[in-house]
């Protein structure tokens, strides 16, 4: 493995507090170390994730929300594409205005990121970040920045799938669809579509949005639409995951920083 493709190695799996070992000859910087090369020789020399005062950081709560998605494009006619969404949110407090803290910077990835306030009444405050390419797997690195203080963290991706349905996978109007998807974090089934699959008129039979035994159980349509209904058609499952964490040793309020991240996936399958 080549010097430079050894420390992006690295980097991917190095946290804040590790340490990161390279093969390299000259000095690299790693998220959470700076590691010098001479010759054979190597001297790793930890880098905190920290500089300045942390204390100015104490009386600060923050809670950060990370949510990756897929969703129908339904710009188009017939059955909808498929898009993918990734986004990061950071709420100081409650999110009102009165616990905001003056002064605070939150950088994402390199980018700063500007407050955003909600349109309801009362509005919520956030650091918005959007992911320009989504990727449900990507490490974010959040810093926050505070009267010369810096504090910086990641956030993890996901790595969840959904086993059945298979992509594409036949089932008769009368057959209940299998639904399984990995468990490192808890998941339910959140919604159920189907599509006509020539995008007009209506499938024969509908899912309600509830297991029973681990399956969906299809229903007949109701009457007004039985005689525009066809098939085969397109079914449609959406499965959400949700992982509550938290930073430890964090110098903010409580000493840590709660993060939830829930990841939404959409798998399709064919009424026949």
């Amino acid at each position: 493995m080549s010097s430079i493709a050894s420390a992006r190695a690295a980097s991917r799996v190095a946290s804040p507090t590790e340490l990161a070992t390279v093969t390299a000859m000259r000095t690299y910087f790693v998220l959470g170390a700076l590691v010098v090369g001479c010759g054979s020789e190597l001297e790793t020399v930890e880098r905190p994730a920290r500089t300045g005062d942390q204390s100015v950081f104490s009386a600060i709560r923050v809670h950060i929300e990370r949510s990756d998605y897929e969703y129908p494009d339904s710009k188009g006619a017939g059955v909808p594409s498929l898009e993918r969404g990734s986004s990061l949110r950071l709420k100081i407090g409650d999110g009102y205005g009165e616990t905001q803290v003056e002064g605070l910077e939150v950088v994402v990835d390199g980018t700063p990121e500007l407050i955003v306030g909600s349109a309801g009444s009362p509005q919520q405050w956030a650091f918005n970040h959007q992911a320009t390419k989504p990727d449900f797997q990507h490490r974010y690195v959040v810093e926050l920045r505070y009267r010369g203080a810096s504090y910086s963290t990641t956030v993890e991706g996901s790595s969840e799938v959904v086993r059945r349905p298979a992509p594409g996978e036949e089932f008769e109007t009368t057959e209940p669809v299998p639904v399984e998807a990995s468990a490192a974090s808890p998941w339910s089934v959140t919604d159920t579509t189907t599509y006509a699959s020539d995008g007009a008129g209506h499938c024969a039979v509908q899912y309600p949005p509830t297991l029973d035994q681990g399956h969906l159980v299809p229903a007949a349509i109701s009457a007004e639409y039985r005689a525009y209904a066809s098939t085969p058609c397109v079914g449609e499952v959406a499965i959400e995951w949700t992982r509550d964490v938290s930073v430890a040793n964090a110098p903010f309020a409580d000493g840590v920083i709660p993060v939830t991240s829930t990841s939404k996936q959409l798998r399709r399958f064919t009424v026949r």
